[in-house]
C-alpha cells in the first residue's frame, strides 16, 4: 500500500513557504480561491500528510481534491486524490474501501495514460487483497502490474512485482511456482546496470535457494545460499546475512553432515553476537543443541567428545537458549526449547544418569518441569498449537510412568485443545468465504458511494432531512406516550362517572321504595302501626346497607385506578431518567440540555482551554504478546482510572482512539484554572501508571508505559454526526497537544510554551529547549517534574 507514498507534489514553490506545518497550509488553502491548480495541490498534500496520523481528516481533504480535480478534468490529480483516500482507508484498516478507491485510481490513471502509476496502483491493490486473505485476486493484480511495468520497460518495478508474486506462492506452499518467479526476478535484476536492481541480487539468490530447499533439491539450494552469503558480504548487506547460513546448516543436517551443519551454526552465532542480535544468538545455540543430540559416534570421535559430554553440552546449550529467548521476549521459541529439553532428558541413557548427577526420580521431575513450564507459557500467550503439544507430551510421560489417571486427564485436555484448533480452522474458512461474499456484495456499493462525493451539498441536505425525520419520529413517540397516558386517565374518569350515575339511580330507587312503603303504611289501620314501623325500620336498614356497599365499592375502585395511574407515571418518569442518564454519559450536561430543548446543538468556540493527549508506548508490539481478552482488560483498567482522575480534576473526557486518550479542561463550562487542573490530572495519571508498572513487573507480566502531552489555547467543540452522537474538539490547539505527546518520552509530561506560561508559578518544569516537531518547526517544550 505504501509503494509510492513519496510522489512529488506539484508547485513546490508555493507549498515550500507553508511546509513547516500542516495547519499553516490549511490556512493558505482557504486563501487561494481562484488559483484552482495550486489549491488542488495543497488539498492533495494535506490528504497525504494526514493519512497515517489522522485518516479522518485526510478523507475530508481527499474529498475536496476529488471534487476540484473532477471540475478541472485532471485525470492525474484525480487519480492521486483517490489514491490518497485509499491510503486513509488502509490506515483505518478498511481494506475493502481501500481496494474500491484504488480501483478508481487505476481508472483515472488509465484515462490519463500514466502507465507507471497504474502499475504501482495494482501492486497496492494486491497488498489489500493479501490483507483480506484473497490470494487469487492478489495474484491477478500483481500479474497486471508486471504487464504494465514491462510495457514501459521499467525493470526495477518489474523485478519488484515478480518477487512479490513469488513470495505469495511461497506463502501458499506452491514452491515450484515461487521458484520460477524468483529465477525470473534474478534475470531481470542482472540484465541491467541500474544500481537499484544490482542491490537486489543477493536477496534474489537467497529466495531461489529457499525455494530449492523447500523442494528438497539440496545441491541447487546449497549453491544459491552460498552465493547469496558471498554477495551480501561483498555488498555489506548484513541485515539478513544469517538467513543463508541457517539454510545451509539445515540442508547439511538433513543430509546427515552434522559437522558441516555445526560450522554454519557457529558462524551464524558469531555474526549475530557481533550485531548484538540476542534472538539470533539464541536461535543459533538452540539449533546447535539439537545438533548435539543427533551426533553419531563418528561425529563425537571427530570432535573428541564422549557421550557424557554430548548430553551435558546439549543440556547447557538448551538452558542458555531458553534464557536468551526470555531476555529477547521470543516466547514461542522458548516454549519449543522447553519441550526439546524434556525430550533430551528422556533420551539420556541410564548409564549416564549418575555421571550427570541425576537419578531416575530427578530425571522424571526435570522432564515434567520443562513440559509444564512450556505449557504454562503457551497458556499465557493463548498458543493453542503449543498447548496441544504440551498436553500430548504430558500424557505420554505419565503413561510411561504408569500414572494412568493423570495420563487420561492430560490426554482429555489434548483432545479438547485439538478440537478447539479444528473448530478455529473451520471458523476461519467460513469467515474467509463470508468475507469473499461480503466483499463481492459491498464492492459495488462502495463504487456507487464514490459518485456521491461530488455533491456534498446534496448529502448535507439529505442528512439534515434525516435528522429532522428522526426528531419528528422522537416527537411522535413522545406524543403517543402522552396520548396513552391521557387515554388511560380518560377511561378512569368515564368509569367514575358511570359509577356515580349508578349510585344516583340506586338512591332514587330506594327513595321511591321508601315512599311507596310509607303510603301503604298510612292506609293500614292503627292496630297494625307497630308492624308497619317494624317493616319501615327493616327496609331502612337494608337501604342504608346497600348505599354503604356501593359507596365502599366506588372508593375501592377509585383507589385501584389511582394506583394504576401512579405506576404508569412512574414508568414514564423512569424511562425519561434512563434516556437522560444515557445522553449525559455521551455528551456534556450543557450540550445534552441544548440538544433536548432545541433538537440540535451548535458548535462553539472556547478561548481558554487546555488539552491533554496520552498514548501508550509500543502498543502494537505489546499487543502481539497478549490475547484479545487480556489486551482489552488492561486497556479498560487503565482508561477507567484515567476517567476517575479526569473527573476529579474537572476535565471533560472527549474520546479514546485505540490506545490514545483525549481530555480537555475549560469546556463546556469555563474554568480559570484549566491549565492547572489539566497538569494535576496528568500528574495523577503518570503516578497511576508508575504504580501500575511496578505491580505488573512484580507479577512478571508485560506492562504499558505512557507519553503525555499538554497544550493550551482556543478550540471549537460540538457534536459530530446525527447517529451515535459524538462530542469532539478541533483546532490547532488540539494538533499542538498531539505533537506534545508525540515528542514526549515514556513516563514524562511534555507541555507547550502556552501551558508553561500558565502553570510555571505552580509546578517545577524543565526546559527542553527548541525541538524540531513535524510540520511545526522548532518549538519550545517543557517537562513537568513536580
Amino acid at each position: 500500500m505504501k509503494c509510492f507514498l513519496t510522489i512529488i507534489v506539484l508547485c513546490i514553490g508555493v507549498i515550500t513557504s507553508y511546509a513547516q506545518n500542516i495547519d499553516s497550509i490549511v490556512t493558505a488553502e482557504k486563501n487561494y480561491r481562484t488559483e484552482d491548480t495550486v489549491k488542488l495541490n495543497m488539498q492533495l498534500y494535506l490528504s497525504q500528510s494526514y493519512a497515517s496520523k489522522k485518516p479522518d481528516s485526510g478523507l475530508i481533504y481527499a474529498a475536496k481534491a476529488i471534487s476540484l480535480a473532477t471540475a478541472l478534468n485532471n485525470m492525474d490529480k484525480l487519480g492521486d486524490a483517490y489514491r490518497f483516500r485509499a491510503y486513509c482507508y488502509y490506515d483505518k484498516t478498511d481494506f475493502l474501501a481501500a481496494v474500491t478507491n484504488m480501483q478508481q485510481t487505476i481508472n483515472c490513471y488509465k484515462k490519463g495514460n500514466i502507465i507507471w502509476k497504474v502499475a504501482y496502483a495494482h501492486l497496492s491493490i494486491a497488498d489489500d487483497y493479501r490483507k483480506l486473505s484473497l490470494f487469487p485476486q492478489a495474484i491477478d493484480n500483481i500479474l497486471q502490474s508486471i504487464a504494465y511495468f514491462e510495457k514501459i520497460k521499467f525493470k526495477y518495478g518489474t523485478a519488484f512485482a515478480v518477487e512479490n508474486l513469488g513470495l505469495i506462492y511461497m506463502s501458499t506452499g506452491e514452491y515450484d511456482k515461487a521458484l520460477v518467479q524468483f529465477i525470473r526476478t534474478k534475470q531481470i535484476d542482472e540484465s541491467t546496470d541500474d544500481k537499484n536492481n544490482q542491490a537486489r541480487i543477493p536477496a534474489d539468490y537467497l529466495n531461489i535457494g529457499d525455494a530449492y530447499m523447500h523442494l528438497k533439491q539440496n545441491d541447487s539450494a546449497i549453491y544459491y545460499n552460498k552465493k547469496s552469503f558471498d554477495l551480501m558480504v561483498a555488498a555489506g548487506q548484513y541485515e539478513y546475512i544469517t538467513s543463508p547460513l541457517f539454510n545451509l546448516a539445515f540442508i547439511n543436517q538433513d543430509e546427515g553432515k552434522n559437522l558441516q551443519a555445526l560450522a554454519y551454526f557457529e558462524k551464524a552465532k558469531d555474526i549475530t553476537r557481533q550485531k548484538g542480535d540476542i534472538r539470533g544468538v539464541a536461535i543459533s545455540i538452540a539449533n546447535t543443541a539439537n545438533l548435539y543430540i543427533n551426533f553419531n559416534d563418528k561425529d563425537l570421535k571427530a570432535l573428541k567428545l564422549s557421550n557424557l559430554q554430548q548430553y551435558s553440552n546439549a543440556i547447557d546449550l538448551y538452558l542458555k537458549a531458553i534464557n536468551l529467548y526470555q531476555e529477547s521476549s521470543s516466547f514461542y521459541n522458548q516454549i519449543l526449547d522447553h519441550y526439546s529439553l524434556s525430550d533430551l532428558y528422556l533420551k539420556i541413557p541410564d548409564s549416564l544418569l549418575s555421571p550427570l548427577h541425576l537419578t531416575e526420580d530427578s530425571r522424571k521431575k526435570f522432564v515434567l518441569d520443562n513440559i509444564e513450564a512450556g505449557l504454562k507459557k503457551a497458556k499465557e500467550l493463548n498458543l493453542l498449537d503449543l498447548q496441544q503439544e504440551g498436553y500430548q507430551r504430558l500424557s505420554y510421560v505419565h503413561e510411561q510412568q504408569k500414572d494412568y489417571y493423570n495420563a487420561l486427564q492430560d490426554y482429555t485436555k489434548f483432545i479438547d485443545v485439538r478440537d478447539s484448533i479444528s473448530n478455529a480452522e473451520t471458523r476461519k474458512k467460513i469467515t474467509q468465504r463470508e468475507m469473499q461474499y461480503e466483499f463481492d456484495k459491498k464492492e459495488s456499493q462502495y463504487l456507487f458511494q464514490q459518485q456521491l462525493d461530488s455533491s456534498k451539498l446534496q448529502q448535507q441536505q439529505l442528512l439534515n432531512k434525516q435528522q429532522q425525520q428522526e426528531l419528528q419520529l422522537a416527537n411522535q413517540q413522545k406524543d403517543l406516550q402522552k396520548l396513552d397516558i391521557l387515554k388511560t386517565q380518560a377511561e378512569l374518569s368515564n368509569e367514575q362517572l358511570r359509577r356515580r350515575e349508578n349510585e344516583k339511580q340506586l338512591t332514587i330507587a330506594n327513595q321511591n321504595q321508601q315512599l311507596q312503603q310509607s303510603k301503604l303504611s298510612l292506609q293500614q289501620s292503627e292496630i297494625k302501626a307497630g308492624k308497619v314501623q317494624r317493616d319501615i325500620f327493616i327496609a331502612s336498614c337494608i337501604a342504608l346497607l346497600a348505599i354503604a356497599f356501593f359507596i365502599f365499592r366506588n372508593f375501592y375502585n377509585q383507589k385501584k385506578a389511582n394506583r394504576k395511574l401512579i405506576v404508569l407515571n412512574k414508568q414514564v418518569s423512569d424511562e425519561k431518567q434512563k434516556s437522560d442518564e444515557l445522553l449525559l454519559n455521551i455528551l456534556p450536561e450543557e450540550t445534552a440540555a441544548e440538544l433536548k430543548q432545541n433538537g440540535y446543538s451548535e458548535a462553539r468556540k472556547f478561548d481558554k482551554v487546555t488539552v491533554l493527549f496520552t498514548d501508550i508506548v509500543n502498543f502494537t508490539g505489546i499487543s502481539e504478546h497478549l490475547s484479545p481478552q487480556e489486551l482489552v482488560a488492561e486497556l479498560n483498567y487503565c482508561f477507567k482510572a484515567f476517567d476517575e482522575i479526569s473527573t476529579k480534576n474537572n476535565l471533560e473526557k472527549i474520546k479514546t482512539i485505540g490506545d490514545a486518550y483525549l481530555a480537555v479542561c475549560g469546556l463546556p463550562v469555563a474554568d480559570d484554572e484549566h491549565a492547572l487542573n489539566t497538569v494535576r490530572a496528568a500528574i495523577g495519571i503518570r503516578n497511576f501508571m508508575q504504580e501500575y508498572k511496578a505491580m505488573r513487573q512484580k507479577e512478571n507480566k508485560l506492562f504499558f508505559e505512557l507519553r503525555l502531552g499538554i497544550n493550551s489555547g482556543v478550540v471549537v467543540a460540538g457534536i459530530v454526526g446525527i447517529k451515535k452522537y459524538a462530542y469532539d474538539i478541533w483546532g490547532d490547539t488540539v494538533n499542538m497537544a498531539a505533537r506534545m505527546e508525540e515528542y514526549s518520552e515514556p513516563g514524562k509530561i511534555n507541555i507547550s510554551q502556552k501551558t508553561y506560561d500558565l502553570v510555571k508559578d505552580h509546578f517545577r518544569c524543565t526546559h527542553r529547549g527548541k525541538i524540531e516537531a513535524k510540520h511545526k518547526g522548532e518549538i519550545d517544550m517543557y517537562f513537568v517534574e513536580e
